[in-house]
């Protein structure tokens, strides 16, 4: 199938997915609103069901639904919404009088996979700006190598390889530096001047919560990098923190993958209970020589070991401290694509985090982020004439930010915030000479880069229909380094300061309850790094590069408009972009500079190209054919050009997709899926950049597993099924990919030493009796939602409901204040008032 013919195929199929389709009833309407029972904020995009019938709606983007034309009679009505606890509660309608029902969700951990493509869903209603969510269960299910391996599984992501550690994604032509990464909201930059552990490189995929993955520029809230696209990563977490009583866990989980004879082993303990609760996670990783489908890729593999620890206290029910260290160790890292070896590979993580909530009628939300993260790279290179090169780097990161959310109507939200960074580095080599002694030459001198931000954004829904997301932001950049007699850095102002505004504006329509079009533009922009500013140093391609101080910071001016809806059957988002750079930072070569070193290419030098051009489209459809079934399909495309001449610019993939087919038996525990990776031949690449023609493949996955209970989960999975042999356009060197490769994971989660033990003793004197009237309330589902709700209030420790007295006693300590009570019942869509508080030591 050619590419128009492709094109062609998945408008159809979305359109298909856009036919309303309308139950017929009589007499009866029935609306309500579906709201977050912990924002009070509405719900868009949930499925509202009338159980036992075929009768359904979804909520619009304020969370209203309506139903029309119900008979009259007695009805349980459902609620369902990815990330969210389910809620049932009866109703009866009499013929004509209008009724009213509302429901309060409790967000919750997704129990089983939250389909990549179904995440977009979640908030398709809400939000112009659209991202891709990938959850823990989908990664377990992935057994994935790198996290880059979870990347390439996002619809619009493309990924190079160099090995099997250090692959990169590309989002819409831009990889590296151009792609924000955060991690627990830790930005984190690379300590190799070539660039090996940029993004995700030092973080272990069994370490990953959930990944939140956007192409293109952000909003206003993001700074420097935000070029390409961003990346934050949320890692594990304990899973106690509603828990009264003190609970622990401990868990083991087996990986291995065949293609590369690699041992993934990681421990897990965790505990907590409704006022603290902490994870420590131990994982150790060896990985051999990977097979393509012709052999073994030597020096290819690598050892890994990384710790994680996270703690989080909660003084009250609207504040929380949050702690979190990682410690990563990697060690003889192969690096194939340049007869490399990295002997040692660090990253240690430190950051403290404070949040509080709800702090008054309008503001919301503060969080206070502060954070520390040095790395360390040394890298041997071995060439093919003279002694091998070694060399040495290392970084320092700190992070300070400040973030408050106001929402002053149910239809005015305001963000805005402070940042601040710091991000030294210096690299250097070791120059031996038969008749000197060793000296220490600067790849980077000791060099800095500081900026600090402030932003505002605000979101605004004008009508029913409307809704307008804006923020601005202002930058201050400033470099500087340090002159050293023994670099064979050219002579230049090693001193820049500049200042940078950029900004976003954001339109969302909603055409119906279940389609939307959005339309957007971003400036973003991107400060050179001390890489592009002040290197001087041999790199991997042959030439010797050299930096430039006075570089200017690229922007990248982008435009973006979609469409995207769902159906009870269907879901679909389509999205068109143009990416207009200027002052884009690319190393071009020198061809009257002679090279300071002897055997070498030639030189390049960073400059500033003023005008390039990226345009695409991704295209996402979804399917449910049968009540176990779903069919996932993706398409995208990029391309990119110089203004000045319309030469092809690096980086940019060929058209490519991806099919899935799913069965899934939630209730069983079982799941199994069929995909195909398809991409087409790519004639238009950049050759002054080294890119070269690469053919078309399709590649087959398959996989399946079972989960037994809370306690065992088993996964077995076969990548490139018939051992293809292929490669990615963006591999510059030309590797080849994995071979047939199978993988298998088993998890077991077992029982802490310490259960059911209570954080703090009780007694009668700090106790109190808590009775509450409760209307709405009119079955047994109604009696379980409200018990939920208000065995979810901290320092709740006894909850008895009563359907037929429409009230709730509840045992509740006294640092707990009452009010907390009725606001768990009242966004649960009950009302509720305090009939009477006595203490529990009273007699009564």
């Amino acid at each position: 199938m050619n590419p128009r013919s492709m094109l062609i195929f998945w408008l159809i199929f979305s359109a298909t997915a856009a036919i309303p389709q309308e139950r017929k009833a009589s007499n009866t309407r029935l609306t309500g609103y579906v709201r977050d029972a912990e924002t009070g904020l509405g719900l868009p995009a949930a499925n509202v069901v009338v159980r036992g019938t075929e009768w359904g709606t979804a909520t619009d983007s304020t969370g209203r639904f309506v139903f029309r034309h119900l008979p009259a009679g007695r009805y349980l009505i459902e609620v369902r919404r990815i990330g969210y606890k389910p809620q049932i509660r009866q109703v009866t309608l009499t013929p004509g009088a209008p009724t009213r029902l509302d429901f309060g969700l409790l967000p919750e951990p997704i129990s089983m996979e939250e389909i990549t493509v179904e995440s977009r869903r979640i908030d398709m209603m809400t939000q112009p700006m659209l991202s891709t969510k990938v959850t823990a269960p989908r990664i377990a299910r992935l057994a994935p190598a790198t996290v880059t391996d979870i990347l390439k599984t996002v619809p619009g992501v493309a990924t190079s390889r160099s090995g099997s550690w250090g692959n990169k994604p590309y989002f819409q032509g831009m990889t590296d530096s151009r792609i924000l990464v955060f991690i627990d909201g830790v930005k984190v930059n690379q300590a190799c001047p070539m660039g090996m552990d940029a993004c995700t490189a030092t973080l272990e995929p069994d370490l990953v919560e959930s990944m939140d993955v956007q192409l293109g520029p952000g909003s206003a809230q993001f700074g420097s990098g935000n070029m390409g696209g961003i990346i934050r990563v949320s890692t594990l977490g304990s899973k106690f923190a509603g828990r009264p009583d003190f609970t622990t866990e401990v868990g083991l989980t087996s990986r291995y993958l065949s293609v590369s004879n690699s041992r993934i082993q990681a421990f897990s303990f965790s505990g907590g209970n409704h006022r603290m609760d902490f994870i420590a996670k131990l994982v150790a990783a060896r990985h051999d020589d990977y097979r393509s489908a012709r052999g073994v890729i030597a020096n290819s593999g690598f050892d890994a070991n990384t710790l994680h620890v996270k703690a989080r206290y909660r003084p009250s029910m609207n504040q929380q401290w949050q702690t979190t260290l990682q410690l990563y160790r990697a060690r003889d890292i192969g690096w194939p694509a340049a007869n490399t070896i990295i002997p040692r590979e660090r990253r240690n993580t430190v950051a403290v985090n404070y949040m509080a909530t709800n702090l008054t009628r309008f503001w919301k939300s503060l969080q206070l982020n502060l954070s520390y993260q040095p790395m360390y790279h040394n890298m041997i290179n071995y060439l093919d004439a003279g002694d091998p090169i070694y060399s040495e780097s290392q970084s320092n990161t700190w992070n300070a930010s400040m973030d408050g959310e106001w929402i002053f109507t149910p239809h005015w939200r305001m963000r805005s915030g402070v940042f601040f960074s710091r991000w030294s580095m210096r690299a250097w080599r070791q120059v031996t000479d038969p008749n000197a002694p060793v000296i220490l030459q600067d790849i980077i001198p000791d060099s800095r880069l500081d900026e600090a931000g402030l932003y505002l954004e605000t979101d605004y829904r004008l009508t029913a229909k409307w809704k307008l997301q804006m923020g601005g932001r202002f930058n201050r950049i400033s470099s500087t380094a340090a002159q050293n007699p023994n670099s064979q850095f050219f002579a230049g102002d090693l001193q820049k300061s500049e200042g940078v505004f950029s900004g976003s504006a954001a339109l969302l329509y909603n055409l119906t309850n279940n389609t939307a079009f959005s339309a957007s533009i971003t400036r973003g922009f991107r400060s050179a790094t001390p890489v592009e500013r002040y290197i001087a140093a041999p790199m991997l391609d042959g030439y010797y590069r050299v930096g430039s101080p006075g570089i200017n910071s690229e922007s990248n001016f982008s435009k973006r408009v979609g469409f995207r809806g769902f159906g009870s059957r269907f879901n679909w988002n389509i999205e068109l972009y143009q990416h207009a750079l200027t002052d884009m930072i690319v190393a071009e070569v020198q061809p009257d500079v002679p090279s300071p070193i002897a055997g070498l290419r030639g030189v390049k030098r960073f400059r500033n190209v003023q005008n390039a051009v990226v345009t695409g489209f991704s295209l996402y459809a979804g399917w449910r054919p049968a009540r176990h079934w779903s069919v996932n399909t993706t398409l995208a495309y990029d391309r990119g050009y110089d203004r000045r001449d319309g030469s092809p610019l690096p980086g940019l993939a060929p058209l490519r997709g991806n099919v899935q087919l799913r069965y899934e038996r939630p209730e069983k525990g079982f799941w199994a899926e069929v995909s195909a990776d398809l991409a087409a031949d790519q004639n238009r690449f950049a050759a002054i950049f080294g890119e070269v023609r690469t053919p078309g493949y399709a590649v087959f996955d398959m996989r399946l597993g079972w989960k037994w209970g809370d306690y065992v989960d088993v996964s077995l999975g076969m990548e490139n099924l018939f051992n293809r042999y292929y490669r990615n356009h963006l591999n510059l060197s030309l590797l080849p990919e994995p071979g047939r490769n199978v993988t298998l994971r088993l998890n077991l989660t077992l029982p802490g030493p310490i259960r059911g033990k209570r954080a703090e003793p009780l007694r009668p004197e700090d106790l109190l009796q808590v009775q509450i009237g409760v209307e709405g309330m009119a079955c047994e589902y109604c009696v379980k939602t409200v018990t939920e709700r208000l065995s979810s209030v901290p320092g709740a420790f006894s909850v008895k409901v009563s359907l037929a007295e429409k009230r709730a006693r509840v045992v509740l300590q006294k640092n707990t204040a009452p009010e907390a009570l009725i606001q768990a019942v009242e966004r649960a869509g009950f009302q509720a008032r305090i009939l009477q508080i006595q203490s529990d030591n009273d007699g009564n």
